[in-house]
């Protein structure tokens, strides 16, 4: 029996064409995507004895990628 979208095979090529689909624009997010630049400034103040502060400007760059946090060396 077929309905409006048609039988179960036509039904199966449609969702297997949308995952396809989504699989290409994830692998391309992926090859797209570039670690973000370094920060525009970085300052460090001693505020105490045993205590310092680390201050992060974001880089100055338009296209730099969003970044979320920075990992010490």
């Amino acid at each position: 029996m077929t309905g409006c979208a048609g039988g179960d095979t036509e039904k199966q090529a449609i969702v297997w064409g949308r995952r396809a689909k989504t699989l290409k624009r994830l692998v391309l997010g992926f090859t797209q995507a570039r670690p973000p630049d370094p920060p525009s400034l970085v300052a460090l103040d001693i505020t105490a004895s045993c205590t310092v502060s680390v201050r992060l400007q974001e880089p100055t760059a338009n296209d730099s990628p969003i970044t979320t946090k920075f990992k010490g060396i």
